[in-house]
């Protein structure tokens, strides 16, 4: 899988179609727009979920934390 750098890049990795939607009415553009951002987002909350639990569990175990390791 590609390097994800940022979010039109994951943008891209999760979505459902490959190239231009353009060959789709409007209303279909909108539909596969909206399930594309949907499913970005789900990543990204997935993401900082996975995350948070982690530092809770590392926490929990004693060690340090410096936020700036956290940082993006």
């Amino acid at each position: 899988m590609p390097r994800i750098r940022n979010c039109k890049d994951l943008r891209a990795a999760v979505s459902a179609r490959e190239g231009v939607i353009a060959d789709d009415g409007p209303v279909e553009q909108e539909k596969a727009m909206r399930f594309d951002s949907l499913l970005t987002n789900a990543v990204i909350f997935h993401n900082a979920l996975d995350l948070s639990e982690t530092v809770r569990r590392l926490l929990g175990e004693g060690r340090e934390i410096d936020p700036e390791d956290l940082a993006a």
